[in-house]
């Protein structure tokens, strides 16, 4: 597998489905990671992942945040 990467992630998962649910009108896909793909310039001396340098975003009730600051609120 060799999907095209999101330039501006930092971190890609290649998966293979293998189990799938349907949940009311939605489908629910469960995946085996296969490959992991990381940009070395968010990782710290012990080579784990700084999240001042990479700098997540976790979404929650439609609303967006990175290291607990809200930065986008979108609709419901």
């Amino acid at each position: 597998v060799k999907p095209p990467p999101i330039e501006e992630c930092y971190a890609h998962l290649e998966c293979r489905v293998v189990q799938r649910y349907t949940c009311g009108d939605h489908t629910l896909f469960v995946g085996e990671v296969v490959a992991a793909h990381i940009n070395e310039e968010v990782l710290g001396a012990d080579g784990r992942v700084d999240v001042l340098k990479a700098k997540p975003i976790f979404q929650r009730n439609h609303m967006y945040y990175t290291l607990g600051r809200l930065i986008f609120r979108g609709s419901s």
